[in-house]
């Protein structure tokens, strides 16, 4: 089983097709990425024009930024970085990391008379586990392997999968996405008599990925709190070197993100984007991008006054 999923993993990434254009590489049309990608090119036009591309997802994102040139950066679970870099893949560690995004829930999606608590519960049933190239499909292919899931696994989207549900034909299905994910907020409040979303209280994933939760009323069908698990997704591009232009453009894309942050997080974007706080880079197990260091670097550093109301108003006052 775990040779098949690591040969899967490396057939899709070598037959991944190539895109025109220059710009971000994203994800597909209902879910949280291109949202995101589209954020960052309205926000950023006037300073680093992108074009925002459809993909299957952060494998397939991987692929395009390795082998396209048009292709400058790319949104990813950093997982799938982790992982390709496991299994000898050269380039994942000339992906760096430009900023840190948001993070992505688990979504186990069951029938609405199973209630399962652990990852095991659904060995022997029919799971849907995304399509392959995906975010999603990488994420549950490593958790299918390290918790020795005896799942019999379909390689659908969420939309087919959930039309799979309702006509009987699997018993779940998992996707790794932003809370709200479009196509989940279109599901009527009665698709709770069909479907529901498992909370989740598994050993495996306390030892792989944070806990998190999937606020009550966060999508129609959905009246209870859930718990979960979460992974950081986040904005990354080749290691450029200095000197060459696109390691100016990275300076500038990561400026104008972090001088926009604000008005992202109140109204002008994605919800997620409330989520986002450039310090948690910290907290995220790969390599920061250099010109984002020197960027950094080049920042001004803060007095004992800045940042502090009760020190302004006494150096205004001269220090009384």
């Amino acid at each position: 089983m775990k040779k098949l999923l690591r040969l899967g993993l490396l057939t899709t990434l070598l037959s991944s097709s190539l895109i025109a254009g220059a710009g971000i590489s994203t994800g597909g049309k209902a879910g949280t990425y291109i949202k995101i990608g589209q954020d960052i090119s309205k926000t950023c036009s006037d300073v680093v024009p992108l074009e925002v591309f459809e993909s299957k997802g952060s494998l397939d994102n991987y692929n395009k930024i390795v082998k396209d040139p048009n292709v400058k950066f790319i949104i990813a679970q950093y997982d799938v970085l982790q992982y390709m870099n496991t299994i000898g893949q050269k380039d994942a560690k000339k992906i760096k990391m430009v900023y840190p995004l948001y993070n992505e829930e688990i979504h186990i999606i069951t029938k609405a008379n199973m209630n399962i608590t652990k990852l095991s519960e659904l060995n022997g049933k029919k799971v849907a586990i995304g399509v392959k190239g995906s975010g999603t499909w990488v994420t549950t292919s490593l958790l299918i392997e390290k918790a020795d899931l005896k799942w019999e696994v379909v390689y659908v989207g969420v939309k087919d999968a959930l039309k799979s549900i309702v006509k009987g034909e699997i018993d779940a299905l998992v996707t790794v996405a932003g809370v709200p994910t479009k196509l989940l907020s279109k599901m009527p409040e009665n698709a709770s008599e069909v479907i529901k979303i498992a909370s989740l209280n598994d050993p495996i994933l306390d030892n792989l990925y944070a806990k998190s939760t999937i606020k009550a009323k966060s999508y129609p069908f959905q009246t209870n709190a859930v718990n979960t698990y979460s992974i950081k997704s986040i904005l990354a591009t080749y290691d450029y070197s200095p000197g060459q232009p696109s390691y100016k453009r990275v300076q500038k894309l990561f400026k104008c993100i972090n001088n926009n942050l604000e008005k992202l997080q109140n109204g002008a974007g994605h919800p997620k984007w409330n989520e986002v706080n450039f310090e948690n880079y910290k907290d995220v197990n790969w390599d920061l991008h250099r010109a984002v260091k020197a960027s950094l670097s080049k920042e001004p550093k803060k007095t004992a006054n800045d940042g502090s109301a009760k020190s302004s108003i006494l150096n205004a006052l001269g220090g009384m």
